[in-house]
């Protein structure tokens, strides 16, 4: 992925739970293990 395709990804997550609080939710849960993709984002095997 490039520099922007991240930086979007992360824009949406924080875009998708602000409308989550917008509609009343107390929090969100990211889940982020088991090869998704945050977890890629952090990891040395999948991020060089």
């Amino acid at each position: 992925m490039t520099d922007a395709e991240v930086h979007e990804i992360v824009h949406s997550f924080a875009y998708a739970t602000k409308l989550a609080i917008r509609a009343g939710l107390d929090g969100v849960e990211i889940h982020g293990a088991n090869g998704w993709l945050i977890q890629q984002f952090v990891s040395a095997t999948y991020n060089h």
